[in-house]
């Protein structure tokens, strides 16, 4: 082999393992990175809901509670009820649906009517409060015996 050939071997290399070297980091410039939408990062939802209460009176059920914390932007009612005649088992999940959303108000307690609820049923309520991110923090239930007709 001649010094010419060697040089030009060299050179050879040499210009294939530069393009080697750009391609390679081309390829993790390009691979590496975020790959979906950036998304806000979930803030902790910090609210406490108590003395939740339901009460029958003049034919209406009155719900009320307090809370503290921040970030509320709705409260949802939830209800369940069933006719006194009929059971619902120990333990069993219950079905609660959503029956209203109230905007939180400036002071920390909330009172709201159910005026749809009859008489002679087994009601029980649930306050749930959300977020702005639709992160729900929900209140312990509460029964109600509605014995107006």
């Amino acid at each position: 082999m001649t010094i010419k050939r060697i040089i030009t071997y060299t050179h050879y290399l040499l210009r294939v393992s530069v393009r080697i070297y750009l391609l390679i980091n081309l390829f993790f410039l390009l691979a590496c990175g975020v790959k979906t939408p950036p998304v806000m990062p979930k803030t902790e939802f910090r609210v406490k809901i108590y003395s939740f209460k339901a009460i029958c009176e003049d034919g209406k059920i009155k719900l009320n509670w307090k809370y503290e914390g921040t970030g509320i932007k709705a409260f949802k009612v939830m209800r369940l009820c069933v006719p006194l005649e009929e059971n619902i088992c120990e333990g069993c999940p219950l079905r609660l649906q959503e029956i209203a959303q109230i905007k939180p108000d400036t002071q920390a307690e909330m009172t709201w009517f159910d005026l749809e609820a009859k008489g002679g049923y087994r009601c029980r309520y649930q306050i749930c409060a959300v977020s702005e991110n639709q992160v729900e923090k929900c209140s312990e239930i509460v029964q109600v015996v509605t014995e107006y007709k």
